[in-house]
């Protein structure tokens, strides 16, 4: 039977380690490799699922939306039997994270978000007319959906029972007021602000956010407003 466009997909993925399942979520235009060195920090305790999203890296090519990729993450919680993995999103993959959370009570343990945003004017102005004009020149599909999406309203966070950490560089490119809507929104949550570090800068290439999740795992962060 020929896959109708709004069907989920078979996502690619990597896996390493042994125990509590851990699924990383990465951003726009990237896939799962740029969580390999936290991913090795992480394994050591969990098993690290690491897949590429729909229209990035290996997985197949398919029409996007943030709504349609939560459905290729939960295809994949269930083709593999994944029970109550956490669930780690950054950027767009934090906002898959949280709509997955919200949709489906019960299906993750928790989840930790990084520079995710509940719409597209959370992005700062600078930020969206540089997309803009790249989306200008390229089209991309995927440039498109930054502009055009998401739309979380607090009605549709409130859902979210699970414990939720929200994560922000100082520096980040989303709007500051964003995260605290997110953590004001969901009973159970805290927000972390990384000093120095701006939207990415401890993600690629970098074992630091391995380390932070690792810390969160272990009970190490505890404050609902925690500078780190």
């Amino acid at each position: 039977m020929k896959r109708k466009q709004t069907d989920p997909v078979s996502l690619f993925y990597r896996a390493t380690g042994e125990g509590e399942a851990i699924i990383m979520l990465h951003g726009n235009g990237e896939d799962g490799s740029i969580f390999l060195p936290s991913s090795s920090i992480l394994s050591e305790t969990s098993k690290v699922y690491l897949p590429d999203s729909r229209s990035h890296g290996e997985s197949p090519d398919a029409p996007v939306s943030y709504s349609l990729m939560a459905e290729d993450v939960r295809k994949f919680i269930l083709d593999h039997e994944i029970e109550k993995p956490i669930l780690y999103g950054f950027s767009d993959g934090g906002i898959i994270a949280l709509i997955l959370a919200s949709k489906y009570p019960g299906m993750v343990s928790k989840i930790i978000v990084s520079g995710a945003n509940t719409k597209p004017s959370a992005l700062k102005r600078k930020v969206r007319t540089q997309i803009r004009k790249e989306y200008e020149k390229t089209h991309s599909p995927l440039l498109s959906l930054m502009l055009e999406e998401p739309h979380l309203t607090q009605s549709f966070l409130s859902r979210i029972k699970v414990p939720t950490y929200i994560i922000q560089g100082e520096y980040d490119m989303i709007e500051k007021r964003n995260a605290r809507r997110i953590r004001n929104a969901i009973r159970n949550s805290y927000l972390i602000t990384l000093k120095g570090e701006d939207h990415g800068s401890y993600i690629a290439g970098s074992e630091k956010i391995g380390y932070i999740i690792r810390d969160i795992l272990e009970g190490k962060i505890t404050k609902r407003n925690a500078v780190i």
